[in-house]
């Protein structure tokens, strides 16, 4: 049985925390609320078995999880009772075996293996060839699920400069002479906190931006096919196509610690400023296709705070609004067919069909763009409708008349919080009392025609123009309706 011990003092740490939203498998999703903010700078996250862990206040601390919410942390006194130091600490899925990274008497990180089945669990040191000087840290060590490969970071000075990223094969119980992952991963400053997720690697990096400022987390394919000829082979680890990870996974301060519970299909990293760290979270499956796009207005301009939904039987699976540029990101899933809707009160909702069956067997997130206009009408400016009727004296809409009048109908239908204020002007003869009555009878048409399309709490406000109309000079517009939108209640 695992006995765990709560400190009180590191559960008062938390100073903020975030609600997580209910699990949803449909599409990725950015979890944008904090699941804790964190006063201090702590190691990298890492999953020790199903638990999510990090170092902090010279601790190894369990988070405590209601479903994927992070309401604490504990120390599991499982570890603690292996080594009180023990800064890092994973599981070698094929093996079982226990590796953990522990500063030596140098104060330097080193590797050590503990197989927890024997009578008297007992840490070695791993001996790796080329890593002997014990000046050299090892840290943050990571498998493949098949436990053959194992990816470590190291200030080795054969690197390329800073902390590179190195892997080593497991052959007959015996790791073999780590080889750096190569200069399309590793960079002069420093690439850290390596994670696998199923055939992906992901780390952080400072090196693959100009700047070489803040750390940015990057993916990329461990292993892919390589057709030569009628030979199909395995490319060499590290030689696949780097991607940097989108916004907001990254950010403009320092990303790093990524993992991946690949049970619930849950996504942790840390973001730190000013001494102090943030967990996100990113929910679903994390390979996928990026769906973006901008949104304008029909005379070009960017739109900003349209919600875009991506919509599957008529329930939303996911959304994001448009920012000031115009420009929304969505995270959707592969192989799936989506409606994705694009709103913003007093607009027309627009909705496109979009499907995913986008396959870069180098990317973990292909993309995918969709852009769209989104219209509207003005409010409190007269809209003029003419030729509505079928002929002079008729009451009757024309099918041409209810071709005008469906982006009206569209629009309030889309927005039912506006009010309609309906006009008629009406002068086909020269009778002014048959003017007046037709005028309200084709009145009365129009709202049955609105009513029929629109919700009932819609407020549609009738007036008769004709007699203020009659008597026009010639040349004036025979007969014609003004339509009127705003608030409701103003």
């Amino acid at each position: 049985m695992i006995r765990k011990t709560t400190i009180a003092a590191v559960a008062l740490l938390i100073f903020g925390l975030g609600r997580c939203c209910e699990a949803q498998t449909s599409a990725l999703r950015i979890v944008r609320q904090p699941l804790a903010v964190l006063p201090a700078e702590p190691g990298p996250l890492q999953m020790i078995d199903s638990s999510l862990a990090l170092r902090m206040s010279d601790v190894l601390l369990d988070a405590d999880r209601i479903g994927n919410q992070i309401v604490g942390f504990h120390v599991d006194t499982t570890i603690m009772q292996l080594d009180i130091d023990i800064e890092f600490a994973q599981r070698n899925p094929a093996t079982g075996d226990l590796y953990l990274v522990m500063r030596n008497k140098k104060q330097t990180p080193r590797l050590y293996c503990c197989n927890q089945s024997a009578k008297r669990p007992k840490l070695k040191e791993v001996e790796l060839p080329g890593f002997e000087d014990k000046t050299v840290p090892i840290e943050s060590p990571v498998f493949t699920d098949d436990g053959t490969i194992m990816i470590f970071a190291s200030t080795h000075p054969k690197g390329y400069g800073g902390y590179d990223l190195w892997y080593s094969e497991l052959k007959q119980g015996k790791w073999q002479r780590p080889q750096n992952l190569g200069k399309r991963i590793n960079t002069e400053s420093d690439e850290l906190t390596p994670s696998i997720y199923r055939q992906y690697l992901i780390f952080a990096s400072r090196g693959h931006l100009k700047d070489h400022s803040n750390l940015n987390l990057y993916v990329t394919r461990l292993l892919s096919d390589q057709v030569v000829g009628d030979t199909v082979g395995m490319l060499q680890i590290g030689r696949n196509r780097i991607q940097r990870l989108p916004e907001p996974v990254n950010s403009v301060y320092d990303n790093y610690g990524f993992v991946m519970d690949t049970a619930a299909e849950f996504g942790y990293w840390l973001t730190s400023s000013n001494g102090h760290a943030v967990v996100n979270s990113i929910q679903g499956p994390l390979q996928g296709v990026g769906l973006w796009g901008q949104v304008i207005d029909r005379d070009g301009n960017p739109i900003d705070g349209v919600e875009v939904s991506a919509m599957q039987d008529g329930q939303q699976v996911c959304s994001a609004k448009t920012n000031l540029f115009g420009f929304y990101q969505l995270y959707l899933l592969n192989d799936q067919n989506y409606d994705i809707r694009f709103y913003k009160t007093n607009h027309f909702a627009h909705s496109e069909k979009a499907s995913t069956n986008i396959h870069d067997g180098e990317a973990l997130l292909s993309e995918m763009q969709l852009d769209a206009v989104v219209d509207s009408l003005p409010l409190g400016q007269r809209l003029t409708y003419e030729d509505l009727f079928d002929y002079d004296a008729s009451t009757e809409l024309s099918a041409h008349g209810r071709d005008v009048l469906r982006p009206l109908v569209s629009f309030v239908a889309d927005n039912p919080h506006l009010a309609v204020e309906i006009t008629i002007y009406d002068d086909p003869t020269t009778d002014a009392a048959f003017n007046r009555m037709l005028a309200q009878s084709r009145l009365e048409t129009i709202e049955k025609h609105l009513r029929k399309s629109l919700p009932e709490n819609v407020r549609i406000t009738l007036k008769n123009g004709s007699e203020r109309y009659f008597g026009k000079p010639s040349g004036s517009k025979k007969s014609y309706v003004v339509a009127i939108l705003s608030q409701s209640g103003k």
